[in-house]
């Protein structure tokens, strides 16, 4: 595709792109996404020059990532939850005067704080229910990289949880 037919596209399509993202997502994301989907686009589909089969495409990129951003933030809420669940015979001891909703707040900081990488195997591991083997041939490493990784943030977590003063 060349530059003039690539512009054409981008000005016919994105108002409506932006729309269809507002309306999923919400206005947070939205030209996020549609800015994703013209790189996903253009990295897979630059050899289509037909202006409307081109904004076909880009409406079906710009629809998946919204799912798959909806996907992520309801992921995410099932993690906060399930591992509150698992930790919660642990945290118990040194949270009990705190009310739920501080210890799910100060959990969530505890989260954000590690890397998105980690986040993602968490998220694997408690929200999908993936085996550490499952998760490593996912992400192409090793069964003990997921093992340790795992370890470690958990334990992170206990001791965030314990002290989130202490950063």
């Amino acid at each position: 595709m060349n530059l003039a037919c690539f512009k054409e596209v981008y000005l016919a399509t994105v108002p409506a792109l932006l729309r269809l993202a507002r309306r999923m997502t919400g206005n947070e994301f939205a030209e996020d996404i549609v800015h994703d989907a013209f790189l996903r686009y253009y990295e897979h589909y630059r050899w289509v020059s037909d202006p409307v089969v081109a904004g076909r495409i880009l409406h079906r990129i710009v629809y998946t990532l919204c799912i798959d951003q909806l996907r992520e933030s309801a992921v995410k809420r099932d993690a906060y939850a399930r591992i509150m669940a698992e930790e919660g015979a642990q945290t118990s001891e040194y949270a009990a005067d705190d009310d739920d909703m501080t210890r799910i707040i100060r959990l969530r900081k505890a989260i954000d704080g590690i890397s998105k990488h980690k986040q993602m195997i968490l998220v694997m591991r408690y929200t999908e229910g993936l085996s550490a083997r499952q998760i490593a041939t996912q992400l192409g490493i090793s069964v003990r990289t997921v093992e340790n990784t795992i370890f470690r943030c958990i334990n992170a977590l206990r001791i965030e949880m314990k002290d989130p003063d202490r950063r």
